[in-house]
């Protein structure tokens, strides 16, 4: 019974949680419209007014509905009347709300006032909004004559853009961040980003999933072997739980555990290793390790000994009954 009662509880909970929820304003949306008749003409080709009046009394009517809903459900608006104009705009803006619907439709109709009747239409426009690839700065989107049959000449230009609430991100302001001054920060998306010492975790709560960042983790720490001495670790990736190495000049690879060879060193700084003439050449292994090949006359470590060369002269040796004379080449090495 204690394990029905507190499911209950906790249904409960949720259920308030997610009704709060659903009445929050997530951001705003912004429309703007304008209007031009290029003819002066009623929608079958009728002139607005009789002679001598040759323009019409323009107004616009905005209805803003949820995909496949056509009953004006999230907003609706009548501008003011724009006497003796053929021209007619509206700039609106109207909350958006959780949850947030994935297509606006927008239909716009264009009015002639009469005092003595019933106003009559002279176009109508549709379009669709889809509201996660609105921008946040205004940009143009296409609104169509909804008459399939019209003997009229009239255009709409419309522009929207959408602008989040504080604390919601995302092309629909549909995702909810608010940072936590001890666990995480929120980035420009608005994804959680743990704080240094925090972890990561996935909490499912209900139906919501959602990071949750939790003291005491390091992924830089000692004890989890990150870099190699030859680098510096940094805490990286979309909620500081991974890591990243800045390897020091002569070191590479993810942990900086992958020496460069030596001789490619010298090559990419423009220095040298082998003196006069040698040629640098890297040997298999992670040491270090390289040799100079030096060309004739040179020896050493970096080929700077030169090899020395002296004759020697023997003249009146006996080495056997008949004295004889000959001439040797030695190689001195200079060991200084």
């Amino acid at each position: 019974m204690e394990v029905s009662a507190l499911f209950r509880f906790l249904l409960m909970l949720a259920s308030i949680s997610l009704a709060v929820l659903s009445q929050e304003m997530v951001g705003e949306v912004r429309l703007s419209f304008y209007f031009e008749s290029q003819d002066g003409r009623l929608l079958h080709g009728q002139t607005c007014d009789p002679w001598p009046y040759t323009k019409c009394d323009v107004y616009l009517t905005v209805c803003i509905s949820s995909q496949g809903n056509g009953s004006c459900d999230v907003y609706f608006h009548r501008t003011g009347l724009w006497e003796n104009a053929n021209v007619g705009q509206a700039a609106i803006s109207f909350p958006l709300k959780s949850p947030v619907p994935k297509i606006l439709d927008v239909a716009v109709e264009v009015w002639d006032e009469d005092t003595s009747k019933s106003p009559d239409r002279i176009a109508k426009f549709r379009g669709n909004l889809v509201v996660a690839e609105m921008q946040n700065t205004p940009s143009a989107f296409h609104m169509a004559r909804e008459e399939i049959v019209f003997a009229n000449k009239a255009r709409l230009e419309s522009y929207g853009h959408i602008i989040c609430a504080r604390f919601y991100y995302g092309g629909d302001c549909s995702r909810r961040c608010i940072p936590d001054p001890e666990r995480y920060a929120c980035d420009a998306n608005g994804y959680k980003k743990c704080r240094r010492g925090a972890e990561i975790s996935i909490v499912p709560f209900f139906f919501h999933t959602g990071p949750e960042c939790h003291r005491g983790y390091n992924p830089c720490a000692p004890e989890y072997n990150t870099c190699s001495s030859h680098g510096t670790c940094s805490p990286a990736g979309d909620y500081n739980v991974s890591f990243q190495c800045t390897c020091d000049s002569e070191w590479r690879g993810i942990r900086c555990d992958q020496r460069v060879p030596p001789c490619l060193v010298a090559m990419l700084t423009n220095r040298t290793l082998c003196q006069n003439g040698g040629k640098c050449r890297d040997l298999s292994g992670n040491d270090g390790t390289y040799i100079c090949d030096c060309p004739s006359g040179w020896w050493g470590r970096h080929c700077e000994k030169k090899t020395a060369v002296v004759y020697v002269s023997f003249t009146n040796i006996l080495l056997s009954p008949t004295p004889f004379n000959f001439e040797c080449l030695y190689a001195i090495i200079d060991r200084r």
